[in-house]
């Protein structure tokens, strides 16, 4: 396709956007009274345009409805990393649980990873802070550990990955799980933190839902969706400097397949 020809479809294709939702618009499309489109999703939830604030009307775009059918598939936005599905116009449900999905380095690296090739480096660059379990059970163990540093560590389980961080603020220590892949299925996860000895009074088991990588981590602090405990509390786990606790996490049923 040329220049011209590529200028004039894409711009074509860029009126099928609602400029409500800003997806693009399959049919039903109706129209206002001034002639401006609308999704059918959003002429649901509206009554007036956003656009003139005429009222809207049950009449049909049938222009607009011939227009969506020319790109009824398109290629997935990750196809550059390897994608080869085919989406229908409103691609978002597919592109958000897309396994070409890319993230970045949670070690700061500049480079953006597909998961299996974040997976892939993680290993190679950062070995010393990967741990892969074999079991929904685990033993943590931080030798010289420093409540007043952070520290990160990617954790394997059932072939899924987690970011493991760990902060003290304000004399409180917050232990945060986040599921690295679609933000769809890190509710699927929980983890379960036990500090302590079982026959000791001060024997600590708490639990927590997973979070999504992407999910911005001041604010999961803020509203506490995470797992939180008194700094002296830690201080007073430390057996010669080491921090040592069981973890343990569980995937709900029904078991989702990723296709990953």
């Amino acid at each position: 396709m040329d220049t011209a020809a590529s200028d004039l479809y894409e711009g074509l294709m860029s009126q099928l956007e609602c400029p409500v939702c800003l997806e693009n618009m399959m049919p039903p499309i109706y129209l206002c009274k001034n002639g401006h489109n609308i999704c059918k999703n959003c002429r649901h939830e509206m009554s007036r345009c956003p656009i003139c604030r005429h009222e809207f009307t049950n009449t049909r775009s049938l222009a607009m409805e011939k227009l969506s059918a020319i790109q009824q598939r398109s290629p997935c936005v990750y196809r550059i990393y390897g994608c080869k599905a085919l989406c229908r116009v409103r691609r978002s449900d597919h592109e958000d649980v897309c396994p070409f999905g890319t993230y970045s380095c949670p070690f700061q690296c500049p480079e953006i990873f597909t998961r299996k090739y974040l997976i892939h480096h993680i290993k190679e660059e950062h070995k010393n802070m990967f741990l892969q379990c074999n079991h929904r059970t685990t033993i943590i163990k931080l030798e010289d550990y420093d409540i007043t540093e952070d520290y990160d560590v990617i954790i394997m389980f059932y072939e899924e990955v987690f970011l493991c961080t760990m902060r003290t603020i304000n004399g409180i220590w917050y232990l945060l799980i986040q599921y690295i892949g679609p933000e769809q299925y890190a509710s699927s996860f929980r983890y379960k933190l036990c500090l302590g000895n079982m026959d000791d009074d001060a024997y600590i088991k708490v639990r927590q839902r997973c979070r999504c990588v992407n999910e911005d981590v001041n604010e999961i602090y803020r509203t506490c969706k995470c797992i939180l405990l008194p700094a002296e509390v830690i201080c007073h786990a430390l057996i010669e400097g080491e921090l040592c606790f069981h973890f343990k996490m569980t995937k709900l049923e029904p078991d989702t397949e990723h296709g990953y």
